[in-house]
This record gives C-alpha cells, structure tokens and sequence, in this order.
C-alpha cells in the first residue's frame, strides 16, 4: 500500500477489536508448542498465514523453501490454535516462544526473517498488524543473533519531529476511537503530554504505510531523554476513553521497539 492513501482501519487489515487490556491464558496447544523449538517457528509463521486459499497457498510454498521445509505440517497444526487466538494474545505468546526461537543458527535465523517478510507481503501488501508483529518478533530476537539498529540520536526536542509524531499519534487516535470528539480528545491528550500543543489531528484516509514507516524511523533517531517523553503521549493518548484495545497494545508496543524504548504502561 506504499505511496497509496488509505483510512487508519485500511491499514490494520482488518476490523478493530474492542477489549480492556487484559490478561487471558494462552491455549494449551499454543502453550505445548511455543516450549520446542520447532514447533515455536511454526507457531510464529501460522500466527501471518492468510485466510485466503490461494494466498496462504503462496505463502506455504514459501516456508517449504526456506530453512524449514518439513515444518509445513506443523503450521496447519497451528493454525487451528491461532484463528482463534484473541489479538491481546500475540505478544504473550512470541514472548513465551523466546527461548525455543533462540537455539535456531545464525543461518536458520537469516532465513526466518526472510519467510517472514516473503509471508507478510504474498498478497503484495503490507497492513499495520503484520508490520508490528514483524517489529516484535526482530525486537525480541535480533540482539540474540548480533544484530544492531541503525538508529542514531539525532533529534533533542519533540519540536523537531513533530510532523512525525502527528502522524503516527493521529493514527493512533484512529486505532482506538470510531467517536470524533472522543478520538479529537484522545489525541491532544497525546500531544500534550508531549508538549506539543498546536498539533491537528490527521484525517481518517490521510494515511500510508510508506509514511508511517518513515516517521517511526525518524522517531527512533531521537536522543534517549526524549523518547520515554513521546512514548508517554502515546499511552495516554490510548487510554483517554479508559480502553485499550488490541491494535493500541500492539501498536505502542512496537513502536517502542523499534525506538529502543521501554513500553510505557498500558494498564488501565
């Protein structure tokens, strides 16, 4: 969808799943597989399998090509499990299968990155979802492998990169808000908390993921001080009508790694 306007909910692939931040058990069948490293990968490629045949066709051809050819049974076995998965439940569960993704080689893990990227973009996009669980799994993963970001302090004041964080904020206020006032309320909440005060919200369909990639970038190069500050209008931006749903969860949790920043607290 580069360089395509599209409306926030365009973005996230899907519909909004309205729910109280919360803590559930996960399956048992999710639980059994996220402790063997195998299954743990499988887990991981099911949770981006599509629910179109003939995408999810594709998509398999390309995990019978990668480093892990015979685990294409194992996959369809987790499906059966993440379907139904609730969306709150994506990060406890690729934090319960960090021990077992850690015993893949440097080699097998070079070739789980690049399934991953071959499954998220089969059907020639990319939506919101996939870009944070992408964002997460290599949070979680990369320093285990040697790998480093690229980001650098470049940016002292929130002044400096606020066109970025309107965007990213405003899509944030789109994510959890389907009232105006209440969305409009929710995002200079956000703002100023940063210290941002004479921000506009972004319209619902002036949006791309093409852009808001290239703001999470720039919002990475900000020095240390300065991002627990931007990450805290995020959060309350979030919580100004008392609920957080999965998409926020997910979507400040990935931001916050691909800043390099703790996530702020979430829980209302």
């Amino acid at each position: 969808m580069a360089g395509e306007a599209a409306t926030a909910r365009d973005l996230t692939g899907g519909s909004r799943t309205d729910t109280t931040i919360h803590t559930q058990p996960l399956p048992a069948l999710i639980r059994e597989q996220s402790h063997e490293p195998l299954d743990a990968i499988a887990l991981i490629f099911a949770m981006l399998l599509s629910d179109d045949p003939a995408v999810q066709k594709k998509q398999r051809s390309f995990i019978q090509l990668s480093e892990f050819p015979k685990i294409d049974h194992m996959v369809l076995r987790s499906l059966t499990a993440t379907q139904t998965l609730d969306a709150m439940l994506f990060i406890p569960t690729v934090e319960m299968s960090l021990p077992a993704l850690k015993s893949m080689s440097a080699p097998q893990y070079r070739s789980f990155c690049k399934t991953l990227l071959l499954l998220i973009r089969a059907d020639g996009r990319t939506d919101l979802n996939e870009w944070c669980q992408y964002q997460l799994i290599r949070h979680y993963l990369d320093a285990e492998y040697g790998i480093n970001k690229n980001s650098r302090p470049k940016y002292k004041t929130a002044e400096k990169v606020a066109e970025q964080y309107q965007l990213v904020l405003s899509l944030l206020a789109h994510q959890g808000n389907d009232d105006p006032v209440e969305r409009d309320k929710a995002f200079h909440r956000g703002a100023n908390t940063a210290g941002l005060y004479t921000l506009s919200l972004v319209k619902d369909d002036g949006f791309n993921m093409e852009s808001f990639i290239q703001a999470i970038n720039s919002l990475a190069d900000c020095y240390p001080l300065l991002k627990p500050k931007l990450l805290k209008g995020l959060s309350d931006c979030a919580k100004q009508d008392g609920v957080i749903n999965a998409e926020e969860a997910q979507l400040i949790t990935a931001i916050a790694a691909v800043m390099d920043c703790p996530t702020p607290a979430l829980e209302i």
